[in-house]
């Protein structure tokens, strides 16, 4: 096992079962209150990442660092939500910078169709290969 995996299950022990219990049922509490919300509209659109970082950046420190790529997205599992990030523009470096479209899980064919619509207004390539 890699030794950060290992960390941050090894996180685990910090809690107990009546931990676990009790944040299960305050999720259920919030995808109640998300689920009404997210009803409001077609659909969420958030910024994929805070900002590119580099390999060496994130050698340095991964559970930060991968802390701060999901900040706009790592509630989207918890709250049962598909998500798909598309590339939104290019820096000069090659980084690409984007928007991830979120909806209700079982959407998953309408998020397909208007990250397909978005992604064609950017005349951006399809991957890193530019194919």
């Amino acid at each position: 096992m890699q030794p950060i995996t290992r960390q941050i299950i090894g996180k685990a022990n910090d809690y107990s079962a009546v931990d676990l219990v009790r944040c299960q049922q305050r999720l259920v509490q919030l995808r109640v209150v998300a689920a009404a919300e997210l009803a409001k509209c077609d659909v969420l659109m958030v910024s994929t990442i805070r900002k590119a970082f580099t390999i060496a950046e994130v050698n340095a420190d991964p559970i930060g660092v991968n802390a701060l790529l999901g900040t706009y997205t790592n509630f989207a599992n918890l709250l049962d939500l598909a998500g798909l990030a598309c590339p939104l523009w290019l820096a000069p470096d090659g980084t690409a910078y984007g928007v991830t479209f979120l909806v209700p899980a079982g959407r998953d064919a309408e998020l397909a169709g208007l990250a397909a619509a978005f992604h064609a207004q950017t005349n951006l390539p399809l991957g890193a290969l530019g194919a």
